[in-house]
């Protein structure tokens, strides 16, 4: 079991935790992919949720490094423990945040990155 901390992305639903600075950033950083990988091919849509993994581990925050965490099981009640998310399990994730992100018209993500596959 591990704290959360500031820089840690974690996995779930809910305003508590979309509101975590990490986890906006990591949202901003899917919006700026989403429509390279709308429009690329299916065997190339990988290469885009590779892109974001890496986005997030190389410009978060170059003091600390960002985990992604995921609610653990024995956690009840109010103080949240967390277990580190496997990569397989966050790939899930990426990809379905890829998949099923409505960008709502603002470009929030404006010059986070560059985009070249």
């Amino acid at each position: 079991m591990v704290k959360a901390e500031p820089n840690d992305i974690i996995i779930g639903r809910g305003h508590t935790i979309q509101s975590r600075p990490a986890n906006q950033y990591y949202h901003a950083i899917v919006a700026a992919v989403k429509p390279y990988y709308d429009a690329a091919a299916k065997r190339r849509r990988h290469d885009y949720a590779e892109l974001v993994m890496n986005q997030i581990q190389e410009n978060h925050n170059v003091q600390q490094s960002v985990r992604f965490l995921k609610v653990a099981e024995s956690s009840s009640g109010g103080s949240k423990d967390y277990s580190i998310a496997e990569r397989g399990h966050v790939m899930k994730k990426v990809w379905q945040a890829l998949r099923d992100k409505k960008v709502d018209g603002k470009n929030t993500s404006a010059g986070l990155l560059q985009v070249r596959l």
